[in-house]
């Protein structure tokens, strides 16, 4: 499923700016400077995001925080790893280093404040 889902995600994501590689439903962002390269990823990463609210839209709204939580892990993980530290970023100092607020600033799409807003709408309009 996820080959199908993320093929689209693949040809987006393959450009002059950076190398990606993907197996089933893990992918690796590789940047050839440090400078920018989360704004890159993350770019790159809301138009998926979005699409996965569309497939996600009708879902229990705690599926939301649980996908923004796996997405803000990996981006910690990748963190850590550009700069050379092990771990899977799953530590309360990778936690305080990298706030959710950390990625929100950088432009980072979350589902949870998607499925709100879509909530909103819905209540104002019965």
């Amino acid at each position: 499923m996820a080959n199908l889902y993320l093929h689209g995600s693949d040809e987006m994501l393959c450009n002059d700016e950076h190398k990606y590689v993907r197996f089933a439903d893990d992918f690796v962002v590789m940047c050839r400077t440090r400078s920018g390269s989360l704004e890159s990823i993350i770019r790159e990463l809301n138009p998926i995001l979005r699409g996965w609210f569309e497939y996600f839209m009708h879902a229990h709204r705690s599926t939301f925080r649980a996908v923004d939580g796996f997405v803000q892990r990996r981006l910690r993980a990748l963190l850590r790893k550009r700069e050379k530290r092990p771990g899977f970023g799953r530590t309360s100092s990778d936690y305080r280093r990298w706030p959710n607020a950390f990625f929100a600033k950088h432009g980072l799409f979350t589902l949870q404040e998607a499925y709100a807003a879509a909530s909103q709408s819905r209540k104002g309009n019965c």
